[in-house]
């Protein structure tokens, strides 16, 4: 026991994955997780906390990489903590996922786990993008991503392979401005300094992109020449805009938006569909490939025009939309009112009349009305549907139920309530939407 206290250094050949995605390996007889790490690895850890049952290690050093790792496209990795598998080779990055997706559930299911898809792009695939503002050692401005395992480090991004080649030129361009007009960084301890974050959204659609710059303080006459210089350099880039975020907390997120150029709208298509996105909007960050997880769920839905349709969770509503020409009406609850806000908006952009959507925690709504369905479709967030909302999803006693998941681990936390209320799992889809990471996303099918 001892010799696994928090901080001793030892040498570990990682042998397997947990359900979580973490590589796994024997130190003393006992299971030691480390982050970051593959099958086949030798590494060497500093023992941390426990978690899910088995200890934790920090990777120290690659000793021997697997052999199925090469050299990695990216010249950031592993410093960047923007991916975990870019030398990976994406075919066995799937293959991985695939075991790690089979590892989360009882083996009396594995007979309905469909193959993986894999994504459509493993490269510039992502629509968003939100990357930090640092100091290099030297003490010039640098924009980049937060270095693996840091939260205060910042790693200088020359070329990114996850969003596109464009949002590269962007990163260039802002960092060249602010070398020439400096303002202070936030610093991560002291809670101070103006420049936050750099977001980059961009239409796979069109093309076109909204610069976002996230700044602790109004500051605008010192950022509108950069959005003139933005958007007379980069065509594609149709809006910049400045938003203020003072708090402490480390995230890009805010509500308070101010145009420099440009209204902040993109269109982005998805199927037979455009969706409107204002800067607060969720979407999914491959477009590409959702269009492919909601043709998974429109197959699932198994419409014939006549049913009627429970988008719960349902945030800017584009899964309901997705279905609503096959359903014969959709109602879409979410607790997000900008969320809705955009669901309606995309409604009428596409002249879609059977769908309504309601503005509401899902537990809260179901409880105060009557809502029948013939197909429940579920988009939870990450950590799963509560036990208290899953007891009022089910009373409706719909016929099919249709549940996305982006974590495979909560999904299937919720099965035990699924199947004690009647519901047999017919179908079970892991879907790639996050190429060189070990996420998974999932599409299960329920009946009656």
């Amino acid at each position: 026991m001892s010799s696994l206290k928090r901080g001793t250094v030892h040498d570990v050949f990682i042998s397997e994955f947990s359900p979580h995605g973490v590589g796994v390996g024997l130190i003393d007889g006992r299971r030691v997780g480390v982050p970051q790490t593959i099958p086949g690895d030798l590494v060497r850890v500093r023992m941390m906390t426990g978690h899910h049952g088995i200890k934790i290690g920090k990777l120290v050093e690659i000793l021997t990489p697997s052999v199925t790792r090469s050299a990695s496209v990216c010249s950031h990795y592993p410093d960047c903590g923007g991916c975990q598998l870019i030398d990976v080779p994406y075919e066995r990055q799937l293959a991985m996922k695939s075991e790690v997706f089979y590892s989360v559930f009882d083996e009396s299911l594995h007979s309905v786990i469909q193959p993986i898809i894999g994504s459509v792009n493993s490269q510039f695939y992502r629509n968003k993008m939100e990357f930090s503002f640092g100091l290099s050692s030297s003490g010039e401005i640098i924009i980049g991503l937060k270095r693996r395992g840091q939260f205060d480090q910042v790693v200088e991004i020359k070329t990114c392979y996850l969003q596109s080649q464009k949002s590269n030129d962007v990163i260039r361009l802002v960092q060249a401005y602010f070398r020439k007009n400096p303002l202070t960084v936030w610093d991560y301890h002291r809670f101070q300094g103006i420049l936050r974050y750099l977001t980059i959204r961009e239409s796979k659609s069109t093309g076109k992109m909204v610069v976002t710059l996230v700044v602790s303080q109004e500051c605008g006459e010192i950022l509108q020449p950069l959005a003139v210089e933005l958007t007379s350099e980069i065509s594609e880039v149709s809006s910049v805009l400045m938003a203020v975020h003072e708090g402490a907390a480390d995230t890009a997120f805010t509500t308070s938006y101010a145009p420099l150029i440009g209204s902040g709208l993109l269109t982005e298509q998805l199927g037979h569909l455009n969706f409107q996105l204002s800067p607060l909007s969720f979407f999914q960050v491959n477009p590409v490939q959702a269009k492919i997880l909601y043709d998974c769920v429109r197959s699932a839905a198994k419409l014939t025009g006549s049913e009627r349709i429970l988008d719960l969770y349902c945030g800017a509503g584009t899964i309901g939309l997705y279905l609503a020409d096959l359903a014969s009406s959709v109602i879409g609850i979410e607790e997000n009112p900008q969320s809705i806000r955009d669901a309606q908006t995309n409604c009428k952009l596409n002249g879609i009349k059977n769908a309504h959507f309601i503005t509401g925690n899902v537990r809260q709504v179901l409880k105060e009305t009557s809502l029948g369905a013939d197909v429940i479709v579920v988009d939870p967030p990450r950590s799963g549907i509560v036990p208290k909302a899953l007891s009022r999803i089910l009373a409706i006693g719909s016929p099919r139920l249709v549940y996305v998941s982006c974590n495979p681990a909560s999904f299937s936390e919720n099965l035990a309530g699924i199947f004690a209320a009647g519901y047999r799992l017919t179908s079970l889809q892991p879907v790639d939407m996050f190429p060189n990471t070990l996420h998974v996303e999932c599409v299960g099918t329920f009946e009656k």
